[in-house]
């Protein structure tokens, strides 16, 4: 498999997004973040509501979640 994400698969694609919004979610509600995600077709973000605002260390804790569950996949992407 080629690293250009154009070349990944549409369904591993889709699984890696599956457990990042899920992942943002569990951190959103974990960490009382007033928050929304933005799912696109190969991205998943996380921004706050109108006039809030999220601490980098929040963002971090967020992010960084969703590595091990990554790691321990069968996916077979170069994330």
């Amino acid at each position: 498999m080629s690293e250009s994400p154009g070349n990944w698969s549409e369904s591993e694609v889709k699984s890696v997004l599956d457990m990042a919004e899920a992942s943002f979610n569990s951190s959103m509600e974990d960490q009382n973040m007033r928050a929304r995600i933005i799912r696109k077709k190969r991205s998943v973000g996380l921004i706050p509501k109108a006039d809030e605002k999220i601490t980098r260390e929040a963002l971090d804790e967020a992010v960084l979640r969703i590595q091990p569950e990554l790691d321990n996949s069968k996916i077979n992407l170069p994330f």
